[in-house]
């Protein structure tokens, strides 16, 4: 308990956030913390987790972190070193919607295109 005492926040790894009996889960839990939020709207890095414990915030750190140059964590992180404490609204902000349509158009590049044609 003495880290959430004296830390402004805390990053945590290693946790499966879609797991409600995952241990940090549970030792937040137990501390008479909450978790804010499982999950984000952005991504990757969408299976991210937010919680408080007293006046300290506690990001999961998603395991795409390790293979992504950027992911939610960036999005997230500035916010809680700014002093924004964590809160859903915090979270909501990182996602605006409304961008993406299910079309899948826009979602692969022009691999038909002919390579022999003048501009290509």
């Amino acid at each position: 308990t003495r880290g959430t005492e004296i830390a402004d926040f805390i990053l945590t790894a290693g946790s499966a956030s879609t797991d409600p009996r995952d241990t940090f889960f549970t030792a937040i839990a137990a501390l008479g913390g909450r978790v804010i939020r499982r999950g984000v709207p952005a991504h990757p890095g969408s299976m991210l987790w937010l919680a408080r414990v007293g006046g300290t915030s506690i990001l999961g750190l998603p395991t795409c972190g390790a293979y992504s140059k950027a992911t939610a964590v960036d999005l997230l992180l500035p916010r809680l070193l700014a002093g924004e404490p964590a809160s859903e609204r915090t979270v909501a902000k990182l996602g605006h919607g409304g961008i993406l349509t299910r079309s899948q158009r826009f979602r692969f590049p022009p691999y038909a295109r002919d390579l022999d044609a003048p501009d290509g």
